[in-house]
C-alpha cells in the first residue's frame, strides 16, 4: 500500500511539472503563441504553421521564419539546453492540432515490478498544460497481450473535428472531441498509418491487408477493393493511393470503386502537395533503389535525380516544396516547383 501511495505521489509531481512546462501563459500575455510566434496555428499537409513560422523536424522541432529565412530550434526559453530529458524544453515531443487546439504527446518511462520498464503516452493541451488523455490497454486485453503490447502511442492522426486516431503496436483508439474513446480497433495491420477519413467515414487496413469501413457503432465491414492485399497507402482527392502485396502502386476510387495500376515496385510512400515520393528497389541488380516522383494530378512518373538513392523528408508548405534532413547537416532546402532544383539553402542557427 505504501509503495502505491509513493507512486501516486510521484505521478502527481511529474504531472504538475509537465503542466507547468507545457503552459503557454507567459507567451499569451506577450501577444505570442506557444512557440513565440504570431497568430493561430494551422495544419498544412501535417506540418504546423502560424503567421510567422512553419514547424517541422521530428524529435527536435525546428521553426522556419518565412520572412527572414531563419531556421532555429522551436524553443525560445533562455538558456535551454534542448536536451531530450529536459521536461521544460518545448522542442521535444510530438505536437499536433486537433479541433484547432495545439496538443502534445508526452512519454513517461516507468519501472514495473521485476525491473521491466514501460513507456506510457499522455496527451496534453499546450495552452493550459492540462492532461486530457492517459493511454491504457483495452479492457478486452488479457495479461499475456499486455506483456507483449505497448502503451506508447506511435502514430497520432487527427481524422476530423470529432475523430482522433491513436495508433499503438497492438491496438488503436479513436477518440471523440472530448478525448473519450469512441472505438477500439485491435485487428489493424502492420502499416501503422493505415487509418483514413473520407466522406465522413472512417476506414482502416486490417491484419489481412483489407480495407475496412467503420459504421457509427464501430462495426467494421470489408470494402474489398478487388482481391488485392494493401500494404500501405494514403488518400489524395477521391482516391486511396496504395501499394499492394506485389508492391504495385494502385489507386482505388472511393466513388466508382475503380482500381488502376500505375507503377511496379513501389514502396515507402511519402506524400507532399500533389506528389507521391516512393522507392523503386532494384532487386535483380542488387543496386541502390531509385527514388521516384509520381504526380497525383497528371500521372507523370519520373526518377527524382535530386533525391539520390533514398527517400527524403519532403514538405509542401505555403505553395512551396522543401527538403529537410536533420541527420546530416541540419539544412532546409527550398526547391523549385517541379522539384528538379534547389533554389535556397537555410542553415540551422544556434
Amino acid at each position: 500500500m505504501e509503495g502505491n501511495t509513493i507512486k501516486k505521489f510521484i505521478a502527481l509531481i511529474l504531472s504538475a511539472i509537465m503542466a507547468a512546462a507545457l503552459c503557454g501563459c507567459e507567451n499569451a500575455q506577450n501577444g505570442e503563441n506557444y512557440f513565440g510566434g504570431k497568430g493561430e496555428f494551422s495544419d498544412n499537409d501535417g506540418v504546423l504553421r502560424d503567421d510567422k513560422y512553419i514547424y517541422f523536424g521530428g524529435n527536435l522541432l525546428k521553426k522556419f521564419n518565412t520572412e527572414t529565412g531563419t531556421l532555429s530550434i522551436a524553443c525560445e526559453i533562455p538558456g535551454c539546453d534542448h536536451n531530450e530529458n529536459n521536461p521544460n524544453c518545448k522542442a521535444h515531443g510530438k505536437y499536433f492540432l486537433f479541433n484547432g487546439k495545439l496538443m502534445k504527446k508526452v512519454d513517461e518511462i516507468i519501472s514495473n515490478p521485476g525491473g521491466k520498464s514501460e513507456t506510457i503516452s499522455y496527451l496534453y493541451l499546450c495552452d493550459t498544460g492540462k492532461q486530457v488523455f492517459k493511454n491504457d490497454y483495452p479492457d478486452s486485453f488479457t495479461d499475456e497481450e499486455k506483456k507483449t503490447g505497448s502503451l506508447s502511442i506511435g502514430i497520432i492522426k487527427p481524422l476530423s473535428e470529432d475523430n482522433l486516431a491513436l495508433v499503438c503496436s497492438r491496438f488503436m483508439y479513436i477518440l471523440d472531441k472530448d478525448f473519450n474513446i469512441k472505438f477500439t480497433i485491435s485487428d489493424m495491420g502492420s502499416y501503422s498509418g493505415g487509418i483514413y477519413f473520407y466522406d465522413n467515414e472512417i476506414y482502416y487496413i486490417d491484419k489481412l491487408y483489407r480495407l475496412l469501413k467503420l459504421d457509427e457503432t464501430g462495426k467494421a465491414t470489408a470494402v474489398n477493393p478487388g482481391s488485392m492485399k494493401i500494404t500501405e497507402g494514403e488518400i489524395y482527392g477521391d482516391k486511396l493511393w496504395i501499394s499492394n502485396e506485389d508492391q504495385t502502386l494502385c489507386s482505388y476510387d472511393f466513388k466508382s470503386g475503380e482500381i488502376k495500376e500505375h507503377a511496379k515496385n513501389a514502396v515507402k510512400f511519402t506524400f507532399a502537395g500533389h506528389y507521391l515520393e516512393y522507392l523503386k528497389p532494384n532487386y535483380s541488380e542488387n543496386e541502390n533503389p531509385e527514388v521516384h516522383l509520381f504526380d497525383l494530378d497528371t500521372g507523370e512518373n519520373k526518377i527524382w535525380e535530386l533525391a539520390g538513392d533514398n527517400t527524403v523528408n519532403l514538405y509542401f508548405i505555403g505553395e512551396k516544396y522543401y527538403i529537410y534532413d536533420g541527420f546530416k547537416d541540419n539544412k532546409l532546402l527550398e526547391l523549385s516547383a517541379d522539384l528538379s532544383e534547389i533554389q535556397n539553402v537555410y542553415e540551422l542557427s544556434d
